[in-house]
């Protein structure tokens, strides 16, 4: 059986399905067992890990009479072509090995039995939710930074909680959340892990603002899987149905506050610099005094003081992670910040619109 196919298309389609797959925890050996479907002048590739899957569909040639499957590295094929340009590639699939020809030379790869292989993902047979694919990874996106490795409670990194209201992330030290705007008021709640939302950040980056979302559901009717499909690139994330997640509405402040307006670009400017002198602790002490942010760290390698204004009148000391101060601001859009402010000891709240990013302070030494 033989089959032609674009290099830089198949290359382009391996690397959004390796940017699916792979991570910083060790996942990148899910790559290794990739499934080739042919039909007619059709490619699906596809390949998973322990929570996601990842499928791209691809047009080639072909002079096959039925559909066939087979199984190699993806990871090999993708490392293979990836540095060739544009040129026609040709594969001849035996029982036991698939062969790549090109303009330069030509590779033999080792064929995986179909029994090791993912089985497919099945989107055909799928009814989509009404559900704003644009919309859905914005918000996704917009609350995912808010994770930390050190969390003091493994609920608090495992997920992300979209529910009827809110996108929702936290890892104890802070708290991010935006209006959810995309859902039906039917979908069910469901948990993303959390570092599945930054693949798909990088699977769909620069992709189609169209596309699908769906929600899957076991047999008892509960939320197992969550379905995105946009151009030829569909992908399948497990969501978390055994965890708990924090009743993060009970640490959201209320009450009388008072309010800090900076601008956004002056201030992000003057935390970049102030957390390269901010040691491994990455703290920082602020005074809010009239109509200026006082900024003042020190470190075994030196110091840093900053200054930039404001618009407050408000006069509070107080100490925070510069690192996780900074990822709020980063989220924001519009030029003026602001920031409420209820006391020395409670978490400030940075408010943009419907985000909102609450960060708890840190106890000075």
């Amino acid at each position: 059986m033989k089959l032609r196919v674009q290099s830089d298309i198949i290359a382009d389609a391996l690397d959004k399905i390796s940017a699916a797959l792979e991570s910083k925890v060790g996942e990148k050996e899910a790559f290794l067992s990739t499934r080739f479907d042919v039909v007619e002048n059709k490619m699906k590739i596809s390949a998973r890990s322990s929570f996601i899957s990842a499928e791209a569909i691809i047009d080639c040639e072909s002079d096959i009479q039925a559909p066939i499957v087979f199984g190699c590295s993806g990871k090999l094929v993708k490392n293979i072509i990836s540095s060739l340009p544009s040129c026609l590639l040709s594969f001849s699939v035996t029982d036991r090995s698939v062969s790549i020809r090109m303009p330069t030379g030509s590779y033999r790869l080792n064929l995986i039995s179909e029994e090791h292989l993912m089985k497919p993902i099945g989107f055909d047979d799928m009814n989509f939710l009404d559900i704003s694919f644009s919309s859905f990874l914005y918000s996704l996106n917009r609350v995912s930074f808010c994770t930390h490795k050190g969390a003091p409670d493994k609920a608090y990194k495992a997920a992300i909680c979209i529910n009827d209201k809110h996108f929702v992330s936290t890892d104890g030290y802070r708290l991010a959340f935006t209006k959810n705007t995309c859902m039906p008021p039917d979908a069910p709640p469901i948990l993303i892990k959390s570092e599945c939302a930054g693949r798909l950040g990088k699977l769909f980056r620069g992709g189609e603002d169209s596309g699908f979302v769906n929600i899957g559901l076991n047999q008892e009717g509960r939320p197992y899987s969550l379905i995105l499909a946009n151009g030829n690139i569909r992908t399948s994330l497990r969501l978390l149905h055994e965890e708990t997640y924090p009743n993060y509405s009970g640490v959201i402040p209320g009450g009388t506050h008072s309010t800090c307006i900076v601008d956004k670009a002056i201030f992000h400017s003057a935390l970049e610099r102030v957390l390269m002198m901010s040691g491994d602790t990455y703290s920082a002490d602020f005074v809010f005094s009239g109509n200026r942010i006082c900024m003042e760290t020190s470190d075994t390698i030196g110091g840093a003081k900053e200054e930039v204004p404001c618009q407050s009148g408000l006069e509070q000391e107080m100490r925070f992670n510069v690192r996780m101060l900074l990822e709020g601001v980063r989220r924001c859009e519009d030029e003026k910040i602001n920031i409420e402010i209820r006391g020395p000891s409670s978490p400030i709240v940075i408010k943009e619109g419907g985000f909102s990013n609450v960060i708890m302070p840190v106890k000075s030494e």
